[in-house]
């Protein structure tokens, strides 16, 4: 699994990795902002470097900048063969896609499963079973039947049942925890209404399945808008028997039942993708990459524009040989406009900066039209730098992968010295502002809104995770051309001049 030094999405966005590093990626399943990372997982909104389970730099749930499950360095398989990585667990590859395994700064992409499963469900749906008779749990709604052609160490079942209108399947008395038991869901299996497993990363961390299984999309029978994650058979990673899906990898979507994996991201006409390549893989022709909060998806591989759906905007990166949404050449650079902007941005003794900024002196103005960033001392400017910005500079963020940077008034909200963009400075995004706006547009929950308030109010770090938009950062590895997924890039000499000055808390202003 790689992390893309540019770009973001939407499946969601972020523009760097990493719960306290912030640097640019791609478009969601997203882009444009920063990332996260969950065991197995899966996120959106920002751009950014990406830990999955595992090892790595700096991550959460075992996460690095960009980590797949495992320990120490990186590994690929191809083929229908294994492989193991140093330091972890091991990644096995099957069907002809690859594996990686390990931690670290990056891997590279392609399919199987990552690390072994944990048996759960026992005599359950979607647990192991012998005969029908071993299926035994108590609580099955119809009649019970042990599938083993396809299923390894066979698998418990039984048919949907109906009400109303939808199917549905029965729950054990005591799901998820440490219960043992998943959810189960409704899906097409050859036609009819099966009862399977739903994927459970807290209970089974590496793959969220059995062994022998692995977590992909599927529509719920008779609803194809709605898109759960079950645990199907590895080989084959769908019901035994149904034909393989078509790849569609790069095609355009409205949403994600348009496309053969269910998963489109939100980027210009769509992109169909797969999700939990970190562990299912990527179908022939595409590679596996790091999103942002812990996501992952396929891209389509690619060595010449005319290969992507350039009508769309489309070409082939060069960098990461996918692809993607043409990335700006970056606008002029104007340094012109700093003084003023520190003088504005100041107001009457400091009045204009983040209230959260106690010793009002140091602070930045960053205009992304100009793209320059100002680095100011009491209302006066002190120097000026060149900045890169996303692959969609114009405008103010809105959703997790749109590779736009947020306007507004903002404060330091944590320091990385490890960055894998040399190093960088959380901007305390999103505000109280963009709080209202997502939750008017069905973009965070009541929940979300009320923490990015609690934060915003005690000035400490807002939620990650929301489709707002993660991660994003001021950075070093370079200002030129737009390469970022939302995030602000300079030249390292100059991110070191604000090393020693800016603190957290002191005050980010971003202007159009």
């Amino acid at each position: 699994m790689r992390a893309l030094r540019t770009l973001s999405f939407f499946v969601v966005a972020a523009c760097s990795a990493g719960p306290i590093d912030g640097g640019p990626m791609l478009p969601p399943v997203v882009v444009a902002g920063g990332t996260g990372s969950t065991a197995g997982g899966a996120a959106s909104a920002g751009g950014g470097e990406v830990g999955a389970a595992g090892g790595g730099d700096v991550g959460t749930a075992g996460g690095g900048d960009v980590g797949t499950a495992g320990g120490g360095n990186t590994a690929t398989a191809g083929g229908g063969t294994t492989a193991t990585a140093g330091g972890g667990n091991t990644a096995t590859a099957g069907g002809g896609m690859t594996a990686t395994a390990g931690g670290g700064m990056s891997g590279t992409a392609g399919g199987g499963s990552v690390g072994p499963g944990v048996e759960l469900n026992e005599g359950w749906v979607g647990g192991a079973c012998t005969s029908a008779q071993s299926c035994n749990e108590p609580g099955y709604t119809s009649t019970v039947s042990c599938e083993t052609n396809g299923f390894i160490n066979g698998f418990c079942t039984q048919s949907c049942t109906l009400s109303g209108s939808t199917y549905i399947c029965p729950d054990a008395a005591q799901t998820g925890g440490t219960s043992g038991n998943t959810l189960t869901r409704c899906i097409s299996a050859n036609g009819l209404p099966k009862c399977v497993a739903e994927c459970d990363f807290i209970q089974s961390p590496q793959t969220g399945c059995r062994t022998g299984y692995t977590c992909v999309n599927r529509q719920r029978y008779n609803q194809p808008n709605k898109i759960f994650k079950v645990c199907l058979p590895s080989a084959g990673q769908r019901w035994p028997g149904e034909p393989a899906p078509a790849n569609d990898i790069g095609g355009a979507c409205l949403a994600n039942e348009n496309c053969a994996n269910n998963s489109c991201i939100s980027m210009p006409s769509g992109y169909c993708s797969k999700s939990m390549c970190d562990t299912a893989g990527c179908p022939a022709g595409s590679s596996c990459f790091g999103i942002g909060n812990g996501q992952t998806a396929c891209l389509k591989n690619c060595t010449a524009d005319t290969q992507c759906r350039q009508s769309d905007g489309y070409i082939c990166n060069t960098t990461h040989g996918v692809c993607l949404q043409g990335a700006s050449t970056g606008g002029t650079w104007n340094p012109s406009v700093g003084a003023s902007d520190c003088m504005v941005a100041w107001g009457t003794n400091g009045s204009g900066l983040s209230p959260c900024d106690a010793v009002k002196d140091d602070y930045v103005v960053a205009r992304k039209s100009a793209r320059n960033m100002a680095f100011c001392r009491n209302g006066m400017l002190v120097q000026n730098f060149k900045m890169s910005l996303g692959f969609a500079p114009v405008g103010d963020k809105q959703v997790e992968g749109d590779g736009k940077t947020p306007e507004g008034v903002f404060y330091v909200g944590q320091l990385n010295p490890n960055s894998s963009y040399y190093k960088s400075f959380l901007v305390s995004y999103p505000d109280s502002a963009d709080a209202v706006r997502g939750l008017s547009a069905g973009l965070i929950t009541q929940a979300q809104k009320n923490a990015i308030d609690t934060a915003q109010a005690n000035c400490t770090i807002p939620p990650q995770t929301t489709e707002l938009g993660s991660y994003i950062m001021i950075h070093g590895s370079g200002s030129t051309g737009d390469w970022t997924l939302g995030c602000m890039a300079l030249d390292n000499p100059n991110v070191d001049t604000l090393w020693s000055n800016l603190a957290v808390r002191d005050t980010i202003v971003v202007l159009p």
